[in-house]
C-alpha cells in the first residue's frame, strides 16, 4: 500500500513539472485577428491537462466530456492555446477539430500538438481515407481534410495515437447542426473509449459548444457523458484584455464590464468601433426579434409576454419554466448553469447569474429589465444605457460587484 501510494506521489509530482510547463507556454499564443496574448486560463488548462480518472482531479480520462459556455467565453481559444503549448511536447499529443464549408463543400481542420507525431497523424488519416489521401492539404499546424471526420472517426485516431505518447487530447470545436444531433454519436463513443483507462496511456476526447441546446443532452445521455461549464473571464483578467485593447478615454471600463460580463468576444466586437450604441442595438434586435418570434409562434398577448419578462428579470432561476426562456436559450441569449455541469470556471451569483440559470451576458438582462419598465419592445439603446445608469447612480443591488 506505502509503495502504491509512493508511486502515485512520484507521478503526482512528475505531471505536475509537465503541466506547469505546458500552462506556462500558453500565454505565448496569440490569439488571431487582435494580436494580443492569451490570458487567464490557468485553472480551466490544468484542469483539461491533469491525467486522472477521477473527477474530483479534474477532467476524467478514458472519458467524453462536453465543455459549454457562453458564446465567444473563450472555449476555442483556451483549446487553441492548449494545442499550441503541446507542439513540442514529448509526453502529450494535442489534436483540435474544426468543421469548416467552403463552397458549399464540408472540410475538417485538424491542428496537431506534440513531438515527431504530425507524420503520424497523416498516415492515420491516409489509411481512414484511402478515397481522398490525394486531396488532403498539409499546413503550418497540421491538415486539411476535404471531408467531414467524425467523433467516432478522431476517438479511433486517438487511440492509435496512445502508442506514440503518453497523452493524448482531442478537442472537437462545435456540433455541426443542433447538439441534439449528436446524441446517438455520444452514446457511441464512451463504449470506444471505456477501456483506454490505463496507468501509462491516457486518452480525453472533448467537445466545445455554444449550443445551449446541450443542456437537454445532458438529461438524455446521463453518466455516459461529463459535463463541464466554463465561462467568462473574471473581472481582473478582462480589464487587462480591455487595456490591450486602447480604448478610448471617453469609454469607462465598468460600462463596458456592465455590458459585456467579462466575455471577450463581446469585447472585441465593441473595439471594432468603440460605439457602444451600436452595439447595443444590434443586442437590442436581437431580442426583439426573438421575442417577436414567441409571439407569433405561442399566440402570446403583449401583455403575458411583458409579465414573463419581468420574471425573466426580477428571479431568473424561476423563469426556467416558462415558454419564453426556452426561445431565449434557444437563441443563446440565456444558460443553465445547474449543478448538473462541474465548473471548469468559478462561477459566482450576481444580478445576471442566478443558482441555475443566467444571461450569456448581461446586456440581454439590462436589455428585458428596459422592455419590462418601458412595457415595449421598441426600445432604444439610449433606454438601455439609461438603465444602467439608474442603477449605478441608486448604487442598488444589481450592479454590486461579485467576488472573481
Amino acid at each position: 500500500m506505502e509503495q502504491v501510494e509512493k508511486q502515485n506521489s512520484n507521478m503526482d509530482a512528475e505531471y505536475d513539472v509537465v503541466v506547469s510547463e505546458l500552462v506556462n507556454r500558453i500565454h505565448e499564443y496569440v490569439v488571431k485577428g487582435i494580436g494580443v496574448r492569451f490570458i487567464d486560463r490557468e485553472v480551466e488548462a490544468k484542469t483539461i491537462l491533469y491525467p486522472y480518472p477521477y473527477l474530483s482531479r479534474g477532467i476524467r480520462i478514458g472519458r467524453v466530456t462536453v465543455i459549454m459556455g457562453p458564446r465567444g467565453c473563450g472555449k476555442t481559444e483556451l483549446a487553441k492555446a492548449l494545442t499550441y503549448s503541446a507542439m513540442k511536447s514529448k509526453r502529450y499529443t494535442i489534436i483540435y477539430v474544426t468543421h469548416r464549408e467552403v463552397k458549399g463543400a464540408a472540410k475538417t481542420i485538424l491542428e496537431v500538438a506534440g513531438l515527431g507525431v504530425k507524420e503520424v497523424v497523416k498516415n492515420l488519416i491516409v489509411r481512414m481515407l484511402p478515397d481522398i489521401a490525394s486531396k488532403i492539404i498539409t499546413t503550418s499546424t497540421g491538415f486539411e481534410i476535404p471531408a467531414i471526420m467524425t467523433g467516432i472517426d478522431i476517438a479511433s485516431m486517438l487511440r492509435q495515437l496512445l502508442a506514440h505518447k503518453e497523452v493524448v487530447i482531442g478537442f472537437i470545436d462545435e456540433f455541426r447542426g443542433s447538439a441534439m444531433e449528436y446524441r446517438q454519436e455520444l452514446e457511441i463513443l464512451p463504449n470506444i473509449l471505456r477501456d483506454l483507462i490505463d496507468v501509462d496511456r491516457k486518452v480525453k476526447l472533448i467537445y466545445l459548444t455554444s449550443d445551449t441546446s446541450a443542456s437537454e443532452l445532458c438529461n438524455l445521455t446521463g453518466s455516459k457523458i461529463d459535463w463541464w461549464l466554463t465561462w467568462n473571464l473574471p473581472k481582473q483578467y478582462f480589464k487587462k484584455l480591455y487595456r490591450e485593447l486602447t480604448p478610448p478615454k471617453h469609454i469607462p471600463f465598468n460600462l463596458i464590464w456592465d455590458i459585456s460580463g467579462g466575455n471577450p468576444r463581446e469585447l472585441i466586437e465593441i473595439a471594432s468601433t468603440w460605439d457602444i450604441g451600436h452595439y447595443v442595438l444590434r443586442k437590442i434586435e436581437h431580442v426583439r426579434r426573438v421575442i417577436e418570434e414567441y409571439i407569433r409562434e405561442e399566440g402570446k398577448p403583449l401583455n403575458e409576454v411583458y409579465s414573463e419578462v419581468k420574471i425573466h428579470v426580477g428571479n431568473l432561476d424561476e423563469a426556467g419554466f416558462l415558454k419564453l426562456w426556452t426561445y431565449l436559450r434557444r437563441e443563446n441569449i440565456v444558460i443553465d448553469v445547474d449543478n448538473r455541469f462541474e465548473k471548469l470556471t468559478p462561477i459566482h451569483e450576481t444580478y445576471w447569474i442566478g443558482k441555475e440559470k443566467a444571461y450569456q451576458i448581461p446586456v440581454y438582462y439590462w436589455i428585458l429589465k428596459t422592455i419590462s419598465e418601458q412595457k415595449t419592445i421598441n426600445i432604444t439603446p439610449k433606454q438601455v444605457l439609461n438603465t444602467i445608469k439608474t442603477a449605478i447612480k441608486g448604487n442598488t443591488q444589481p450592479l454590486k460587484e461579485t467576488k472573481t
